[in-house]
């Protein structure tokens, strides 16, 4: 996605808009994070790394705020 310059995709259910992934390219505040995020029925979950307590508030914030999902679920360690 970085290297073709995407920034948003579509999160598609049976031909429906039901959300918009915000793609989190390298920024200063992402250094030695390492997190998938995962939506399903409105919940986002979050999994893997983050090197600071600053990245999990910034990353629930940012997903919090993306159309569709209504709920964050933190397994960030």
């Amino acid at each position: 996605m970085e290297f073709h310059n995407i920034k948003r995709l579509p999160v598609m259910r049976r031909s429906k808009l039901v959300g918009i992934l915000n793609a989190v390219s390298e920024q200063s505040w992402t250094a030695g994070a390492s997190v998938d995020v995962i939506v399903r029925d409105s919940v986002a979950d979050l999994w893997g790394t983050i090197s600071d307590v600053v990245q999990r508030e910034a990353l629930k914030v940012l997903v919090a705020r993306t159309p569709g999902v209504t709920k964050v679920e933190d397994h960030l360690t």
